[in-house]
């Protein structure tokens, strides 16, 4: 009789799990039937010599890798994907039975006493996923990971959580009799604890550039206020001069000039259509300290980047590395060269580009700029570039360098084009 219930209670258990795993991919197994049914009569035979004659960690650990291989042979995933959807459907299947088993502990043991409730916690906790995955409640009906993958190294997360197996369980097990069941839950909830930590890590540096940028984003709109009214001072100004000047050629020379600082007070409230506060204020931060070194920088934003999918301090990394780049390589020359800065809508994708004139640099030697530690001013002072590389392929955009003219005036330019 107790070896159909352990047949029964097994079948549930790889049930639970392969049902947790449709709910999470969102995909039909359709594929390797006669191996999967193979790996799954293996799984109840070791289950049932581990129950009655050997609790043997090899076999436990052959247990284990059954449920892996039916993983990658019925849904067709790599072994990281497949690790990492294994992991997690432990733990969604742990929590699982562990809230089904409070009550039905209390309700067994009212009627029946101290006892084995476990058939049943299994039983419902597939009901459970049978009903949710037959209602189709899927995780948006396609790879929960496919996005999160973008976020956090996926190799690196499998690593940490075997290695935490492999000591929690060398640890504890032989002292304290624990199950490989538990050291696998032990290992989840440690593994997610350190998650939890990277996580709050992450939160951390965004606090942070948001209480370096908050105040200088204050600091724009009332700089942008003073503008304004020396802009009206300067008009009253040009009015004036018709009333001053009857010679015409003195009269267009002053207003010439007088117009020239017309430009100098509208730029800063161009960054303003950026629609990024933390943005906007980095964006100023680096115009007043190009201003400082007497850097002509020409700005043309026109679209906002509200609705681009990039953190802000990701895009704050991007533009500063550019413009830290392009400014370095003009106060190097000491020839007054200027940098263009535009933000501009190209269809469905965000064009930013910040280019500095330059001879033209040969197609051959683009690539170049992408290798760590390379540049054209010397070894040591290519690492920004790169490292905006890494952060643009994150977020699924794209990189492009290359020779631009502007007039006369040929630029260096770095292109980025981010996705909305």
């Amino acid at each position: 009789m107790w070896i159909w219930i352990v047949l029964a209670r097994c079948l549930l258990e790889i049930g639970c799990l392969m049902k947790t795993m449709k709910i999470l991919t969102g995909q039909k197994d359709n594929r390797g039937y006669i191996l999967q049914y193979f790996i799954v009569v293996a799984m109840l035979a070791v289950n049932i010599y581990i129950n009655f004659f050997s609790g043997s960690s090899l076999l436990q650990m052959l247990y284990y890798l059954g449920i892996f291989c039916i993983f990658i042979i019925r849904y067709g995933m790599g072994v990281i994907d497949a690790l990492v959807y294994m992991i997690l459907s432990f733990l969604i299947v742990g929590v699982l039975e562990l809230l089904v088993y409070v009550p039905c502990n209390l309700i067994y043991s009212y009627f029946y006493g101290n006892g084995d409730c476990s058939f049943i916690v299994v039983l419902l906790s597939f009901l459970i996923c049978f009903f949710v995955e037959r209602k189709g409640i899927f995780v948006s009906n396609r790879r929960i990971f496919d996005n999160y993958k973008e976020k956090i190294n996926l190799q690196f997360i499998c690593i940490v959580f075997v290695v935490l197996f492999i000591f929690i369980v060398s640890l504890l097990r032989f002292d304290k009799g624990m199950s490989w069941d538990e050291g696998i839950y032990l290992s989840a909830a440690v593994f997610m604890f350190i998650m939890l930590v990277y996580k709050y890590s992450g939160y951390r540096m965004e606090i942070d550039y948001h209480r370096r940028y908050a105040d200088k984003y204050g600091e724009v709109i009332t700089e942008l206020r003073e503008r304004q009214h020396k802009f009206m001072n300067q008009l009253d100004s040009i009015y004036a001069l018709c009333k001053i000047y009857d010679n015409y050629d003195e009269l267009v020379q002053h207003q010439a000039a007088k117009l020239d600082n017309l430009r100098r007070y509208l730029m800063p409230g161009k960054i303003l259509i950026l629609e990024r506060p933390l943005v906007v204020a980095h964006m100023y931060t680096k115009l007043c300290e190009a201003e400082e070194k007497q850097i002509d920088i020409h700005t043309d934003f026109s679209c906002s980047l509200e609705h681009v999918n990039i953190p802000d301090i990701f895009l704050i990394e991007i533009l500063g590395n550019l413009l830290d780049n392009a400014m370095d390589e003009v106060l190097t020359r000491k020839r007054n060269e200027k940098i263009r800065v535009t933000i501009t809508d190209d269809g469905n994708k965000i064009c930013i580009s910040v280019g500095n004139e330059h001879e033209k640099i040969p197609y051959k030697e683009y690539s170049r700029f992408f290798k760590d530690g390379y540049s054209v001013k010397g070894e040591g002072h290519g690492v920004g570039l790169p490292y905006v590389k890494k952060i643009v392929d994150k977020y699924h955009g794209n990189i492009q360098v290359g020779n631009v003219m502007y007039g006369t005036d040929n630029y260096f330019v770095v292109s980025i084009y981010l996705k909305r």
